[in-house]
């Protein structure tokens, strides 16, 4: 139970800790416009959703790796946790940014996790021999 749970909130904290450093970076470096502006722009949300998709998919496969035997449970818990936080940013900060950015948000936090605990199996399979 532990070990599901550390897996969880490594998620949640890889996810956090990197999405909000490169947003800080792309604020500091004049890239994004400055905080508490809306970001209307579909390429700097691209931009946004691209390194986004990596993390979700980077933080999942840390989370199967962590979760081991119980890596379908986490990626499952983290893929519901993102897609409720992506469904609350999109409430508080629907004016921030365009809709499809919210919508695609939404939609793919599962998805994205899933995929991430994919490519753990796949490597983990290949390297049992399985």
């Amino acid at each position: 139970m532990k070990r599901l749970i550390l897996a969880i909130v490594a998620a949640i904290l890889i996810n956090f800790i990197l999405a909000s450093a490169i947003d800080h970076g792309f604020h500091v470096a004049g890239i994004y416009p400055p905080y508490g502006e809306p970001m209307m722009d579909n390429g700097l949300m691209a931009l946004a959703f691209s390194y986004r998709a990596i993390i979700t998919i980077f933080a999942a496969y840390i989370t199967a790796m962590i979760a081991k035997e119980k890596a379908k449970t986490a990626i499952y818990f983290t893929g519901i946790i993102g897609t409720v936080l992506w469904l609350a940013g999109a409430i508080f900060a629907w004016d921030f940014g365009p809709a499809w950015y919210h919508i695609v948000g939404i939609l793919s936090a599962l998805p994205l996790a899933i995929t991430g605990w994919k490519i753990y199996e796949r490597k983990t399979n290949k390297q049992t021999g399985a």
